[in-house]
């Protein structure tokens, strides 16, 4: 899980001291760099003080939780009657989540809240939908396969895929057919498909920069795949259905996918798994 902390210098470690095991934790000192932040590297969750700043900039505030719709925000900040109006304007802008300091911020309430997020983000749901299909495999395998999509910001191919593994490639594709999954191959190429979109959906990084970043070779590449999984261009993201349902478009079998209204009308999505 990716975690961005901008609060104060002395509650940093409070917030390190209670990420999940595995997290990837950034600090930004102001809340201006905020957004650069986010579009730089993304994040799963954020926690946020708008009280950062001496003089804060609701504004600014405001339109960088609105420009990263796909990230999951925790309010960590003093309960003050001046703050109410931002609060609620946060709240209206999509930040579910708050913790008073000094109030309710407990090292058990702040770690079971960060747990909570990482585990509604878009990146977990789609990792934790790849790894239900993977259940037929054995458990050596399935943990190599949850690394290489914990690494999803590191290039990586059936090969990284089998040594990672302890494997020949040659076994890794037979323990796949016996399992009666879509080659490895396909299944890598819907988890990096799925990152794509959800770090496309919000507008705030470039196709080349996210192609780069995943490790396609050419942007027409990520491009053909964006629109053969889902049936959309990248320009297009921003009137495309949310990421969780390209989610279930893409990975849940047809019968349930009838219960998520638009995305059973995408039925090219089935198809990047085959």
């Amino acid at each position: 899980m990716r975690l961005l902390v901008a609060v104060p210098a002395y509650r940093i470690a409070r917030v390190r001291d209670v990420a999940p095991l595995g997290s990837t934790v950034g600090i930004v000192a102001h809340l201006e760099q905020l957004d650069a932040a986010m579009r730089a590297a993304g994040a799963d969750v954020v926690v946020l003080d708008p009280l950062l700043d001496p003089t804060p900039n609701e504004a600014i505030v405001l339109q960088t939780v609105r420009n990263h719709p796909c990230a999951r925000w925790l309010l960590y900040t003093p309960l003050r009657p001046e703050t109410a109006r931002l609060l609620l304007a946060l709240g209206s802008a999509g930040v579910r989540c708050a913790v008073f300091a000094g109030v309710d911020d407990s090292a058990q309430r702040l770690g079971a809240l960060l747990r909570e997020l990482g585990q509604d983000s878009v990146t977990h749901r789609a990792q934790a939908r790849i790894l239900e299909m993977l259940e037929p495999l054995p458990c050596r395998l399935r943990a190599a396969v949850e690394q290489c999509m914990r690494d999803n910001d590191v290039p990586f191919d059936v090969s990284d895929l089998a040594a990672r593994a302890c494997m020949t490639r040659r076994t890794l594709e037979r323990q796949f057919l016996r399992a009666g999954l879509p080659t490895p191959k396909t299944i890598l190429r819907a988890a990096r498909v799925l990152t794509a979109y959800r770090l496309l959906y919000d507008g705030s990084r470039s196709c080349n920069g996210v192609a780069k970043t995943l490790g396609y070779g050419k942007v027409s590449t990520m491009r053909a795949h964006l629109k053969r999984a889902f049936g959309v261009h990248p320009r297009s993201l921003h009137s495309a259905p949310t990421p969780e349902i390209a989610i279930s478009a893409l990975l849940d079998p047809p019968a349930s996918r009838v219960r998520h209204g638009g995305a059973a009308e995408r039925p090219a999505a089935r198809a990047a798994l085959r």
